[in-house]
């Protein structure tokens, strides 16, 4: 990633330094949810359930205790 950054801000004049981390800030995250939801952690609410059916992040609907809401 050092790297990566190293790059971009070369040649955006530092000003591009920021985007690897922003993207690696999101993949991490969602890679986080998918660690929780596997460990028992259920969505807090219908709303959640459902943005996380439309992001591809849950196919099917979760049914249960909320774990960790």
């Amino acid at each position: 990633m050092f790297i990566t950054g190293l790059l971009a801000g070369i040649f955006t004049v530092g000003f591009g330094a920021w985007i690897p981390g922003i993207i690696f800030s999101f993949i991490y995250n969602k890679i986080n949810i998918k660690d929780l939801l596997e460990k028992g952690y259920r969505p807090a609410d219908e709303q959640t359930q459902s943005e996380l059916q439309a992001r591809g992040i849950i196919t099917t609907a979760v049914s249960g205790q909320n774990v960790g809401a």
